[in-house]
Order: C-alpha cells, then structure tokens, then sequence
C-alpha cells in the first residue's frame, strides 16, 4: 500500500495536467469552481 506522498508523486509523473478539488464531481465544494 503507497503512502499519500507517493500516490501523489505516481499521479504528477503519469499526467501533464492534475486538478485536486474538494467534494465531489456531482457536488465541489470549492467557491471559485
């Protein structure tokens, strides 16, 4: 099992662009999205 700190380095190395929003796709949470 990876620790958050590598799930999240695997992520940046595997796609050019990342977007991390809280909530959910159905529902953010974010103001500004």
């Amino acid at each position: 099992m990876s620790t958050t700190i590598e799930k999240i380095q695997r992520q940046i190395a595997e796609n050019p662009i990342l977007l991390y929003m809280k909530g959910s796709p159905k529902l953010p949470s974010c103001g500004f999205s």
